[in-house]
């Protein structure tokens, strides 16, 4: 495979895209909603591309001035590669996100590689969404911008 490419993602990468949501995430959204996230303005999608192959992606929404982390996973075949740090970072800096004051982010309690790494970048335990995973509670976790730029 070539070095990774970080990009925006584009609509003929969603086949890649939900099949990597369909083996990393409790609930993958479906096409549609894939495409209106596409479409929104007030958000912002990369995928991180081995030639023609996407090995992970991120989308983030701005929402005045905060951003919400909507989505990040990586295919199982390439983590613990440091692809899930490069996207989150890369989307944290992006000309989208410079003005916001905090990010947010769900975590699963026992998704302890994720928690290691959202911990590693200054997010903190801020609350808990309950039933937010069909019935499953999932922490919500903040990281100030300001105390990291």
């Amino acid at each position: 495979m070539t070095e990774p490419l970080l990009r925006p993602m584009r609509p003929a990468d969603l086949p890649m895209v939900m099949e990597i949501d369909r083996r990393s995430l409790p609930r993958p959204w479906s096409e549609a909603t894939w495409r209106e996230e596409l479409n929104s303005p007030l958000s912002l999608y990369m995928v991180l591309a081995e030639g023609d192959v996407i090995s992970g992606h991120i989308g983030i929404k701005r929402i005045v001035d905060e951003i919400h982390v909507m989505t990040l996973a990586v295919h199982p075949s390439r983590r613990q590669q440091g692809f899930a740090r490069v996207l989150l970072k890369a989307a944290l800096v992006h000309p989208v996100s410079v003005s916001a004051h905090h990010a947010y982010l769900e975590v699963r309690p026992n998704n302890l590689e994720a928690w290691a790494l959202y911990s590693s970048l200054g997010f903190v335990q801020t609350g808990i969404r309950p039933g937010y995973y069909g019935g499953e509670d999932v922490l919500l976790l903040t990281l100030d911008l300001h105390s990291t730029q």
